[in-house]
């Protein structure tokens, strides 16, 4: 089943951060610069009033009331005194024309903010052209001008060069100083810079706690990653701010910018959803995602340098896309969380839902042309919700892992305890008696007693020089053969099966054998010596299963005997440091015990 490891994925995430620096460098080096903001900007002075507009109208009616026919053209004209904003209805092909007297101004240039969206628009003031909207098939929403003092008094005409559509609509127009303009930015939604620097403080934060965390690189790496999106995610929000767009007065450079960072927040936010899946299905329809995104954008910026593509258009796309597969990760990472190995990812569930719930609140703002829309408020408290649980849910994760594999010798130092008080020398012992006999017997079986102790004897000494080793679980699957071959030799009533379905997979040393020394000694044990022990391994659906099972006394799930109970906790804490593992303990008293242990397939393939 296809899916990417760790090393492919950050090859492919810093390919998509190479190819965005690349394709930006060219498309700034290949093209010039235009003075264009955008901003639906609030707080300037109305000058929405008074205009003149003279258009070629599809309206009969008002052709009739306001027309006439330009003499040298014979087109039927309309010349009428509107106030905006105003909608004409227009042949594809035409023109409009608004004219206004440009106000006395004591500053150096005043600026004129307005809102015509897909149409080309040329600017003039005393048939001086002041502004062109960038591109010649891209039409920009917003559009600022900046006007010198030496026009003031003068005439400032607006001229709709080429429209698709049969209706123009203008906004109204608005004017002021730098400062106004400014202001105005601000007040409208200058504090997404403020959100956008909390979050990037944020991801330098993680980063510092991701650094400082002394546990394995793979266990902090969901972590790394919240601090990776929240950066992006900053960063976005930044661009997408007046402020910002004041700044750069370049509106296709600007468009480049929000759709590169909106692909690669969407790319880091799969990358954090990826720690949360253990289904072998789920991850690769996650990493398809993260494939078809990086794909996505190199193939929309191709088609935008052979000029299929505007800028508008693939931003639209990109946040479509993005929406989309926030939407279908969220449901992924539902299905996991409440599947019975996951209910503790439900937090992460719980921060995607509340981060689609602000995406849905924000598209239907845009949709009916809230004031709001613009200031993407909605947008922008679901996602400091949602880096706040991630970070606080990620951090106490890896304190707990912290807390239990905070320092490798504190986990040799736990093998080796383990080690040591179950080295089991009475059984030594009554073995080498037993093999002494079946020499003086003249037994062929001494040759397989002689191979069991040796085994036996090899992986403990092994597992003393070696703690935490991680090896293949054919090699534990030998030592657990060697002790119940053993243990039978001096009890003859101990029954045991070996059901080894699959075997390519790995485990800290010395993990699953002393297990099984436990069924025999307390389970089998305490009746009388007389019963059955099952180990069991398979493949399930989320990953590999180990099983030990046996007919002994049970106990009390609850409360752990001191006898052996300390050992097998210490087991269990190691196997979830070091890969993950998820333990479950079904026991009853009089019938006997299953311990079953599930390793993620993905982890483990890490190890």
């Amino acid at each position: 089943m296809f899916h990417l490891n760790n090393r492919q994925l950050h090859m492919l995430f810093i390919f998509l951060i190479t190819a965005v620096l690349v394709i930006g460098g060219i498309f700034i080096f290949s093209n010039r610069r235009s003075v264009v903001l955008r901003g639906n900007i609030s707080g300037l002075e109305n000058f929405s009033e008074g205009w003149v507009a003279t258009y070629d109208t599809l309206d009969v009616a008002k052709w009739r009331k306001y027309g006439n026919t330009d003499d040298t053209s014979g087109k039927k004209m309309v010349t009428e005194v509107i106030n905006l904003p105003n909608s004409f209805d227009i042949k594809a092909d035409k023109y409009v024309t608004l004219t206004h007297r440009i106000p006395d101004f004591s500053e150096d240039n005043i600026y004129m903010v307005f809102d015509s969206k897909d149409q080309i628009i040329e600017v003039s003031a005393d048939k001086d052209i002041l502004y062109v909207s960038d591109g010649e098939d891209i039409s920009f929403p917003y559009h600022v001008i900046p006007i010198d003092r030496q026009y003031r008094d003068g005439n400032i005409i607006i001229r709709v060069k080429r429209t698709d559509k049969d209706k123009v609509t203008f906004d109204s127009v608005r004017i002021g100083n730098y400062t106004k303009l400014m202001s105005a930015a601000v007040k409208e939604n200058g504090w997404l810079v403020l959100v956008g620097a909390l979050l990037v403080i944020l991801s330098c934060g993680i980063s510092i706690i991701g650094i400082s965390l002394k546990v394995e690189y793979t266990k902090k790496l969901m972590l790394k990653y919240v601090g990776v999106e929240s950066f992006f995610a900053g960063i976005l929000f930044i661009i997408e701010s007046r402020l910002f767009q004041n700044f750069i007065r370049w509106e296709m450079l600007n468009y480049f910018m929000r759709t590169a960072f909106i692909i690669l927040t969407t790319v880091a936010h799969l990358l954090v959803v990826r720690c949360h899946i253990r289904k072998p299905r789920i991850l690769t329809v996650v990493d398809f995602g993260i494939l078809f995104y990086c794909i996505e954008f190199i193939s929309v910026m191709v088609l935008q340098w052979f000029g299929l593509l505007s800028f508008e258009r693939i931003h639209f796309i990109a946040a479509v896309l993005s929406f989309a597969g926030l939407v279908i990760y969220t449901l992924l990472i539902g299905s996991a969380s409440y599947d019975y190995k996951q209910r503790e990812e439900k937090p992460v569930f719980l921060s995607n839902i509340i981060l689609v719930c602000a995406a849905v609140i924000q598209i239907v703002l845009v949709i009916i042309h809230s004031e709001e829309a613009a200031s993407a408020i909605p947008l922008a408290v679901g996602c400091i919700f949602y880096f706040v649980i991630l970070t606080v849910y990620g951090m106490r994760k890896a304190v707990q892992v912290t807390e239990v594999a905070h320092d490798p010798d504190d986990d040799r130092m736990l093998i080796t305890e383990q080690v040591i008080d179950k080295f089991n020398p009475n059984l030594l012992f009554a073995s080498f008696q037993s093999l002494q006999n079946l020499i003086k017997n003249g037994s062929e079986n001494s040759t397989k007693m002689i191979y069991y102790i040796s085994v036996y004897v090899m992986n403990n000494l092994k597992a003393m020089s070696s703690q935490g080793e991680i090896i293949p679980f054919n090699s534990e699957l030998e030592h657990i053969m060697a002790y119940l071959q053993l243990q039978r030799t001096r009890n003859s009533s101990l029954s045991f099966a070996i059901e080894s379905k699959v075997k390519d997979f790995k485990i800290p040393r010395n993990t699953i054998e002393p297990l099984v020394e436990n069924a025999v000694k307390y389970g089998i044990g305490g009746k009388n010596d007389k019963g059955n022990v099952v180990v069991r391994s398979y493949e399930r659906q989320d990953g590999y299963a180990i099983q030990i099972i046996d007919d002994g006394i049970g106990f009390d799930v609850k409360s752990l005997k001191n006898t052996g109970g300390d050992s097998a906790k210490n087991i269990f804490s190691i196997l979830e440091s070091k890969c993950k593992a998820k333990t479950e303990i079904i026991s009853k008293e009089g019938k006997g015990t299953v311990i079953t242990i599930l390793l993620p397939m993905i982890e483990n393939e890490l190890l």
